[in-house]
């Protein structure tokens, strides 16, 4: 266990008035401290461990004091709490009020409030958490979608830290070797056969460059996927939106160019999270205002995902529809056919549209016919947004997957200095040359899990947390 540190206390539970509040304490002073203002018919010094005790908050001398609160408290005895120090937690009435009252004794007993994250920093300085399990508990406080909370409890059960182990045990059987070597370079003696050591290298960099690839649905997973809603004004982007989202959320009305900025709200398909983007009508803006949102649609589709190309199923098409249609292509490049949806609207309506005109414009991409108004059609599309986040071979509690931009970055360096390695190797360079490369490739590869212990990566990383986790 880490060295002695101060006592820490804060409020663990959201601002607010609820049944409950329950205040949080860690460190060597947490048990003595909390029964100097406990009173029940056990002592907290005596508690076990992992036990509930009825009692009453008091302040003031024995005697003389004044109550605060009936409570319940739970002792946890170091190592065998979330912190591994001694962890004391008070169960009180839900005010805003009272929890703050209680907090406030207790720092009269000589005890700190704790900083954002403060708790789960000392699990992970203790060695109860690695540092990619510590984060995979802010993203289970934050999951807003079955799939979120999976891969956030997937990361925290350590699924990705024995995937990191694992390569990491790899490279440092391929350091060995060297190593092994450098120390007898003297003798010009030399133990690594470097076919051996190429092979070794080439699949270490496969392995990293096939896990790397599994962020952009870990991403999804964890942070949603951008939807965005394009077409010319008027089209049904609105309505569109109201219509998945279940709710009047933007402003419809007959009248062309009602949505000036862009409308974001949140949508759970699946257990997938969506977040859906309502934007401008794209025309040739007719004042200053509206020019300001056609430009931030176009960024909006730059930014996105999926995006969802809707036309007017009821008219025929116009030049604004092909222009529009061209500007998607050149934004989307590549990926246009894979991550855009035509989806022509107001299907309920008589069709406008010719077989040939829909060719025209669609060409081989797939159509979606829905109408905004009557809700149909939206299973379909519902389904297509599925299979564009989660194509075959899906998610498993037991996959490990990058959801978190700090561990791709690490392994994006590992993967460079890897390479570098592989390149000196090629050429014929020296092991001591070799034996950087691959050292930087381990230090990257350690900041995922912790195992480098870096001040500006942990401030990072648990300032973002809330108080009292």
């Amino acid at each position: 266990m880490a060295p002695d540190r101060e006592t820490i206390a804060a409020i663990a539970t959201p601002k607010g008035t609820g049944g409950i509040a329950v205040i949080r304490v860690s460190g060597s002073k947490a048990i003595s401290a909390s029964n100097r203002i406990f009173r029940g018919k056990t002592s907290l010094e005596a508690a076990e461990s992992g036990r509930l005790y009825l009692g009453q908050i008091t302040q003031g001398e024995k005697g003389r004091s004044s109550l605060v609160d009936e409570v319940m408290v739970s002792v946890f005895r170091a190592p065998r709490s979330y912190t591994r120090e001694d962890v004391v937690e008070i169960s009180c009435h839900g005010g805003e009020y009272v929890s703050r009252r209680i907090l406030e004794v207790l720092l009269l007993q000589g005890i700190r409030v704790a900083l954002p994250g403060e708790f789960t920093e000392r699990a992970f300085l203790n060695g109860r958490l690695d540092l990619s399990q510590a984060e995979a508990v802010h993203d289970i406080i934050n999951a807003k979608t079955r799939r979120s909370l999976e891969s956030a409890l997937c990361q925290f059960e350590g699924v990705l830290s024995g995937k990191v182990s694992e390569i990491r045990e790899q490279l440092i059987g391929v350091c060995s070797l060297l190593e092994l070597e450098l120390d007898f370079a003297e003798e010009d003696v030399q133990f690594a056969n470097r076919d051996e050591v190429g092979r070794r290298l080439a699949s270490i960099i496969a392995d990293i460059s096939s896990f790397e690839k599994t962020y952009e649905r870990g991403r999804i997973y964890r942070d949603g996927a951008r939807l965005v809603l394009t077409g010319k004004p008027n089209v049904g982007k609105s309505s569109l939106m109201n219509a998945l989202l279940k709710s009047e959320r933007a402003i419809v009305t007959s009248i062309p160019g009602t949505t000036r900025d862009t409308i974001e709200e949140q949508l759970d398909i699946s257990g997938v999270l969506f977040r859906v983007v309502d934007t401008a009508g794209v025309r040739t803006a007719s004042d200053e205002v509206e020019k300001i949102g056609v430009q931030r649609s176009l960024k909006q589709i730059e930014m996105a995902d999926i995006v969802i190309f809707i036309i007017d199923g009821s008219e025929r098409l116009g030049p604004q529809d092909f222009q529009l249609l061209d500007e998607v292509e050149r934004i989307r490049g590549n990926s246009f056919g894979s991550t855009v949806i035509l989806a022509i609207n107001k299907s309920d309506l008589p069709i406008g549209l010719s077989k040939e005109e829909l060719q025209k414009f669609a060409g081989s991409n797939q159509v979606q016919r829905i109408s905004a108004k009557e809700m149909t059609g939206f299973s379909s599309l519902e389904e297509k947004l599925l299979s564009i986040v989660e194509p075959p071979g899906r998610f498993t509690g037991e996959s490990a997957m990058v959801t978190n931009l700090r561990h791709r970055e690490a392994l994006l360096s590992a993967r460079a200095d890897l390479e570098s390695a592989e390149d000196s190797l090629k050429q014929g360079l020296s092991s001591e040359l070799l034996a950087v490369d691959l050292r930087g490739a381990l230090h990257h590869l350690g900041e995922i899990i912790g195992e480098i212990d870096t001040e500006d990566i942990l401030s990072a990383i648990f300032s973002k947390f809330c108080i009292g986790k």
